[in-house]
């Protein structure tokens, strides 16, 4: 994209983004939500389009909450139509008598052929299955599920106190103390006909496919008891 756009790549790559829920508050009815961070536009600004591409391409970059990972799940799962979280579907007097209904509310819709999107699905689809990153935490779950696990890395900073031999001022500098992973998931199901987007990340949880995929199986266990997910298949062993 860099050798085609040129300048203007970065503001394509962005505009992708946010037509996706990434970078951009979620719409949720909730105050002070974080939009989070979009790094590569400051990698943009100090190095050019190339080097902010290079990363931001394949999510580098870019820091999001999960309350956003969770919208771009659903938004996959519904091909293109993010939607406005929302916290509750009504709410009643003690009468039982509804006061304000919720209705669902689309953001957006992002016009691609359904071929695109089955791709992605199929490929969410192999990360539960043998050969794939999340086998061992979906193993025996009833329902195929489309899933990507990450790993994400985190520079962890602390400060220090130095008096400047020149000016004979106190200064601070930051220093790297440790770097840490996270592990992440996206994930939706059923394949066929999703009802249910989860998304997990587990600060210092290492690996995506050890951490967070255990915590979104056991969500996805709970709502099936609870709420129901459909009629099970069998695909896992």
């Amino acid at each position: 994209m860099s050798s085609k756009y040129g300048k203007e790549a970065v503001t394509i790559m962005q505009n992708y983004y946010h037509a996706f829920g990434l970078g951009v508050q979620t719409g949720i009815d909730l105050p002070g939500e974080n939009k989070g961070k979009e790094d590569y536009l400051v990698m943009n600004k100090d190095y050019g389009p190339l080097a902010a591409m290079v990363q931001s391409s394949f999510g580098q970059q870019v820091r999001l909450t999960t309350l956003q990972l969770a919208q771009y799940a659903a938004t996959l799962a519904n091909k293109g139509v993010r939607m406005q979280p929302q916290i509750v579907e009504q709410i009643k007097d003690s009468k039982g008598n509804v006061v304000q209904a919720y209705t669902p509310k689309v953001l957006n819709t992002i016009d691609l052929p359904d071929l695109y999107w089955n791709i992605v699905h199929n490929g969410m689809y192999l990360v539960t299955q043998p050969g794939g990153t999340a086998i061992n935490a979906f193993a025996g779950f009833p329902y195929k599920i489309a899933a990507k696990t990450g790993t994400s890395e985190q520079d962890i900073y602390t400060p220090t106190t130095y008096v400047d031999k020149k000016t004979g001022k106190t200064k601070e500098k930051w220093s790297r103390y440790a770097r840490i992973t996270n592990g992440v998931l996206i994930s939706f199901a059923p394949l066929e006909d999703p009802k249910l987007a989860v998304a997990v990340v587990v600060p210092e949880g290492g690996y995506g496919g050890r951490s967070a995929a255990n915590i979104a199986r056991a969500v996805y266990d709970i709502y099936d008891q609870h709420v129901g997910l459909g009629t099970p298949v069998k695909t896992n062993k």
